[in-house]
């Protein structure tokens, strides 16, 4: 998909969101570099390749998945 339709895609969302007001929380995830980064690329356990998604750092995904839990947000 070419970045200009996500973006789009991404401001439609948000204007629908406001003009509906739906009480949500939302996390805007930028995933390179929060969920991947070049210390977990580095990391004995990516290039061992232990974990068989090892396209994000395991740790980072379970912290996100923890303020998910704890929060009740949706992911945008």
């Amino acid at each position: 998909m070419p970045i200009q339709v996500g973006i789009a895609i991404t401001f439609l969302f948000i204007y629908m969101l406001c003009t509906i007001r739906i009480n949500m929380k939302i996390i805007f995830l930028d995933i390179d570099g929060v969920l991947n980064s070049d210390t977990w690329e580095k990391s004995d356990e990516y290039i061992n390749g232990e974990y068989p998604e090892k396209m994000f750092d395991p740790n980072t995904v379970n912290l996100l998945n923890k303020i998910i839990s704890e929060t009740e947000s949706k992911i945008v």
